[in-house]
């Protein structure tokens, strides 16, 4: 079993031996891609209502990621200037082709969605959109070795009515348009394999191969399809499933990439509830019938399940364990990789420049709803670890503002700075939106004893259980507010949230306000 309890602080993965540790990231990048272009490992994942849009990471060797850019700054697509949990970005997908790298992916309203990049690390064209659609999800493109090119994609119960099959759909010779209108269902899961889905198409040694996930996001597992024909028939064989008492819970969607020994590994997500979608790596071992293991088959059943350590992959070089951005001192153009917005962005929501190493977040209107889980301003960041802890220095230029710090979450906390420079107080509270239930309270409200500028502290510990801490005036640090269990986000895990909202002012109120960031720091 994972020794999660035991990790206080960031997440290596690398432990220094020669030997990783699976999560390679503990944070939730959902439904990987994973590709290796110009001796470089990219990985990308479902970035949903956020933005900026898909995030794009880097590694050489598979166990040591950072992230490096994202594909498009806002989603091109009418409603998203306000939050559509649930919508937007699902399962991207990402290859070479002819010397460029491809991103497709799906909204499951809009359509099918196309970008390329020859420098990953930086630029991206602009998302177009190849066709429009609802329903159809988790795109794969392939190109095969007469230049034809093929689309395989599943679909949405919940808004084609069906799921768990799989359609093949000519594109043109350039990947950048459908063929025509006509599908070939080549594979139908249903009562076989139920809800199937995120499917990778590759070729070897004269076969079609497509790996996709079954079985639910907590206990699903890995499925392999093979045919000597691309439209099929295909035949189908588990290969990876979990630990048996599910100490390591179902392994999801991801995509199969080499080493520089051609050693396959297989790269996908697991479910961790309030965490999020953490990326593992598992070793991938091909048989001399033509099928996979993926993993290790400790039980000797013919399947494989995911290992919790193991020899770290073979790649020329030796390169320095690191992880995933987790700080940011407000010292770049705007705010760090890190950070994503609950929303389509504007470029004057922040500033940084006025007041160098402080993040100035413009305090707008709060949402009709009331409850900062839906407020399109906030600016959020991933969990980066089981058990870690987040502070932030926030200061309130204007009057009527409330700026703080959160959990984001579907059952949530924050702890905020509420006023302004003349007269401030501390409040904690706690806030709910589930389908029964959608609530925001202040619980805990206490004087500032004359500040306006002061630094709060999140806690978080195994299961994702929160605390709030603010800093005293003698520089030590007090528990305000009592401990929760957060909820994850739809579809995500929970993240540390930064905010910055007018309040008490009417809605007629044109000011310019702000509250002020700085030091953000995970240890």
């Amino acid at each position: 079993m994972f020794e999660y309890a035991e990790e206080t602080g960031r997440w290596f993965p690398d432990l220094g031996n020669g030997m990783y540790k699976n999560p390679v990231i503990f944070a939730d990048y959902s439904d990987p891609d994973v590709v290796r272009y110009k001796g470089v490992y990219y990985l990308i994942a479902s970035s949903f209502n956020l933005t900026p849009v898909i995030p794009v990471l880097r590694s050489f060797d598979l166990i040591n990621w950072r992230i490096c850019s994202y594909i498009s700054e806002n989603l091109p697509l009418d409603g998203y200037d306000v939050p559509q949990h649930s919508r937007g970005i699902w399962a991207p997908s990402l290859l070479e082709h002819d010397g460029r790298l491809y991103m497709y992916v799906f909204t499951p309203d809009e359509g099918l969605f196309v970008s390329t990049s020859e420098a990953p690390e930086s630029t991206w064209s602009p998302l177009k959109k190849i066709c429009s659609s609802r329903g159809w999800i988790d795109c794969t493109v392939f190109w095969d070795d007469d230049g034809a090119c093929y689309l395989v994609h599943g679909y949405a119960a919940s808004r084609a009515g069906f799921n768990s099959v799989l359609t093949l759909r000519r594109m043109s010779e350039d990947g950048m348009s459908l063929k025509d209108e006509e599908k070939t269902d080549i594979f139908d899961a249903r009562g076989r394999h139920d809800t199937l889905e995120g499917p990778k198409l590759f070729k070897r040694n004269g076969w079609y191969y497509i790996i996709a996930p079954a079985g639910g996001i907590e206990h699903g597992y890995q499925v392999m399809l093979r045919s000597k024909c691309i439209e099929g028939p295909y035949e189908d064989r588990i290969i990876l499933h979990e630990l048996e008492g599910g100490t390591i819970n179902g392994p999801r969607q991801g995509n199969i990439v080499a080493d520089d020994s051609g050693r396959e590994w297989f790269l996908h997500f697991r479910d961790m509830g309030s965490y999020g979608r953490v990326i593992c790596l598992e070793p991938v071992k091909w048989l001399e019938d033509g099928w996979a293991v993926f993993g290790e088959d400790v039980n000797g059943d013919g399947i494989g399940e995911p290992v919790q350590t193991f020899t770290k992959p073979y790649v020329s070089g030796n390169y320095p364990a690191e992880i995933p951005q987790t700080d940011d001192d407000f010292t770049g153009e705007g705010p760090g990789l890190i950070w994503q917005w609950n929303a389509n962005h504007k470029k004057d929501w922040y500033d940084t420049s006025q007041n160098p190493g402080h993040l100035r977040l413009r305090a707008l209107l709060p949402e009709t709803s009331g409850c900062l889980f839906d407020q399109r301003n906030l600016l959020a960041c991933k969990f980066p670890g089981p058990n870690f802890t987040a502070e932030v220095t926030v200061g309130l230029v204007h009057d009527g503002v409330r700026a703080g710090l959160m959990a984001v979450g579907n059952q949530y906390g924050f702890l905020e700075l509420s006023g302004g420079p003349k007269e401030c107080r501390i409040i904690w509270g706690r806030g709910v939106v589930l389908k029964e239930e959608q609530w925001e309270k202040a619980v805990v409200k206490i004087p500032a004893g004359g500040r306006h500028q002061i630094r709060l502290r999140l806690a978080v510990r195994f299961n994702a259980v929160c605390s709030f801490y603010y800093e005293g005036e003698d520089g030590k640090f007090y528990a305000i507010g009592e401990e929760y269990q957060t909820g994850r986000d739809t579809w995500m895990g929970a993240k540390i949230g930064l905010y910055s909202i007018k309040n008490g002012v009417p809605e007629s109120d044109g000011a310019e306000r702000y509250a002020e960031f700085s030091g953000f720091r995970v240890f």
